[in-house]
């Protein structure tokens, strides 16, 4: 009796230290074969990434961010582990916006259409880390982009066999809480 009493203190103070606090409006990113999560302790936790698995050892990673003066930052690239490699056709990746407007973007880190993967080593106050090779770019978009955001990527190539990805789409979603602490920042 004495155990479950504590128990069941504990667990109310631990549901009492918890609030839920308005998540406000943001992007998530959907796509048939990609998972989306938040994975930061940003201020609202709305940054949700989207990863999408290529290949063992190959991954695409997206996210769509709106900035305080209403501007938006889409992130795109590929991750590669050491040994592999991707033949993209084109450097350039086409957003859809509004349902209507459309804008086609080179992105220097796929200029060479041939992205390699690597190890790149960091030294940080005596530790050092380890990540796979990234070739990301930030696309800034300062018009308003609506309820929806639509990116297609260019066809490419991975072990010999040539791929199309579906478009990868933002919708926009509001009027959900979280719940705070985070456990997991």
């Amino acid at each position: 009796m004495k155990h479950s009493c504590f128990l069941l203190i504990i667990l109310s103070l631990a549901l009492v230290g918890c609030i839920a606090k308005p998540r406000g409006s943001y992007y998530q990113p959907f796509h048939p074969l990609g998972q989306a999560a938040s994975r930061t302790c940003d201020a609202n936790s709305n940054k949700v990434r989207l990863e999408i698995t290529i290949e063992d050892g190959i991954t695409m990673q997206t996210h769509l961010l709106e900035t305080s003066n209403g501007s938006f930052v889409l992130e795109i690239g590929f991750v590669l582990e050491k040994n592999k490699e991707i033949k993209l056709h084109s450097d350039s990746i086409a957003i859809q916006f509004n349902e209507e407007k459309s804008l086609l973007v080179s992105l220097k880190e796929w200029k060479k259409r041939i992205l390699v993967g690597g190890v790149v080593k960091q030294k940080y106050r005596g530790s050092v880390f380890e990540y796979n090779m990234s070739y990301s770019e930030s696309i800034s978009i300062t018009e308003s982009i609506g309820n929806t955001l639509k990116v297609t990527v260019p066809e490419f190539e991975v072990s010999g066999q040539r791929r199309q990805l579906v478009p990868i789409v933002f919708k926009k979603k509001s009027g959900e809480v979280q719940w705070l602490p985070k456990l997991n920042c």
